[in-house]
């Protein structure tokens, strides 16, 4: 098993399935076979072993299964007199169903009927098996063999199955490597568990969390504006945004370092068509060292990504047991109290669409295909995290956060403070 298998199966155990499913609602106008796109989708299944895994618990250890044939969940529901709020309220429900990790399928498709005005579309899988590009790439499949008469030969070859990269992660960790990557995370890390950036509304009760999201978007023009900072800055158009992240988050005024979860995959070349969960989540850390402007948090991030580049194999699931004093507080979950996640465009227009934005459209295996924003499609556990993914000349996005500790205020105070940087001294831009 990998790391992220082990954390996000013990995560399910304390925080519940929702934290631990990643899903995505589309709508689908044009005219659809649902036993074609469920075939297509078991097809998929055959494909990827990640898709077939169950988990067991033998003696004291937890064992990752790969049947030889798993197909997944699917299910077709009558729902031509309902209106979008049932099913907005459906989707919603079915993305809290917990999956049968020990003996039934990790993946799940249903589809609403909804007559003359088509489908509503859900596709999930648990994060144990899978990442956000991973999701995309079985969507992109899925839709591709839907098209094409279920023909699997017009399919990239897969040339390595998640157990070489569960492997490949043991041998990396025994050796050198893992132990300079130890040092270096506790050289950067501050030596106790800063204060929550956003102080709390309310104390959580128990371990429960319960996500809310607040999607937005960056227009062309904002977009544009972007794009020339991070040319001015000569950095990547992510590391600016990181830095508005940090920046609207940041207590600059109590002299407090920030820690922000950074989303980076582990995918290389040999694995760049499994299917699997390579996301590890590498710590950032702003110091009350770094200036109130946008250009020297951009540029203190720069440079601590330079370095810590070499060391993002290092799964923060082992980094928690080595230091419990930065873990779970309160009983929250995640090692931090904020995230930040940023998907490149794909070829088909997936991610954006899958983000939820109302305006977002795509076209995939002759099908017209809408976002239904309808839940969290991203898992998670944080208490604030922030999700961006490129679209056509723009920028889709949520801010997710935990309302059984936060208001919808608050959490609406911290959204603007990223998306006008005006907002927000420190964010402002030159």
């Amino acid at each position: 098993m990998s790391y992220a298998e082990r954390g996000v199966w013990f995560l399910q155990q304390a925080a519940g399935a929702e934290a631990c499913n990643l899903g995505a609602a589309v709508r689908i106008p044009s005219p659809l076979d649902p036993e074609r796109l469920f075939a297509a989708l078991t097809v998929v299944a055959g494909r990827h072993e990640a898709m077939r895994t169950t988990y067991r618990i033998d003696g004291a250890s937890l064992v990752a299964v790969v049947l030889p044939e798993n197909p997944p969940q699917t299910r077709l529901i009558d729902a031509v007199d309902w209106t979008t709020e049932q099913l907005a309220d459906a989707v919603r429900a079915v993305h809290a169903e917990p999956f049968d990790l020990a003996g039934g399928s990790p993946c799940r498709l249903v589809l609403w009927n909804r007559g003359a005005a088509g489908h509503v579309m859900f596709f999930a899988m648990h994060h144990a098996v899978t990442d956000w590009n991973s999701m995309v790439q079985c969507a992109a499949e899925m839709f591709e063999l839907y098209g094409n008469g279920l023909d699997v030969s017009a399919l990239p070859a897969v040339t390595a199955g998640y157990g070489d990269f569960a492997a490949a992660q043991q041998a990396m960790l025994a050796g050198p490597d893992g132990a300079a990557a130890l040092a270096y995370w506790n050289s950067i890390l501050p030596a106790a568990r800063p204060p929550r950036p956003v102080p709390a509304d309310r104390e959580r009760s128990g371990r429960a969390t319960a996500q809310q999201i607040l999607p937005f978007g960056f227009g062309a023009e904002a977009k544009k504006g972007l794009d020339a900072l991070a040319w001015r800055l000569r950095v990547p158009v992510y590391l600016v945004l990181l830095g508005r992240w940090a920046s609207a988050l940041r207590p600059v005024e109590t002299g407090q370092p920030l820690v922000v979860g950074l989303s980076r995959t582990l995918r290389k070349p040999a694995f760049a068509r499994t299917v699997g969960c390579f996301t590890n989540t590498i710590p950032v850390v702003v110091g009350p060292e770094a200036g109130p402007d946008l250009p020297s948090v951009v540029d203190g991030l720069r440079r601590q990504l330079q370095e810590s580049y070499r060391h993002q194999g290092y799964p923060n699931e082992l980094l928690a047991r080595h230091r419990p004093d930065l873990g779970a507080a309160g009983g929250r979950p995640a090692m931090f109290d904020a995230h930040f996640n940023y998907v490149p465009g794909d070829a088909d227009n997936l991610g954006s669409l899958f983000t939820g934005d109302a305006q977002v459209r795509a076209q995939a295996g002759g099908l017209l295909l809408e976002s239904f924003p309808a839940l969290p499609t991203v898992g998670m556990w944080s208490d604030f995290s922030l999700h961006l993914t490129e679209a056509p000349q723009r920028l889709v996005g949520m801010v997710g956060y935990d309302s059984a500790t936060f208001s919808a205020a608050t959490a609406d105070a911290v959204s603007r403070r990223f998306a006008d940087p005006a907002g927000h001294p420190a964010a402002v831009t030159p």
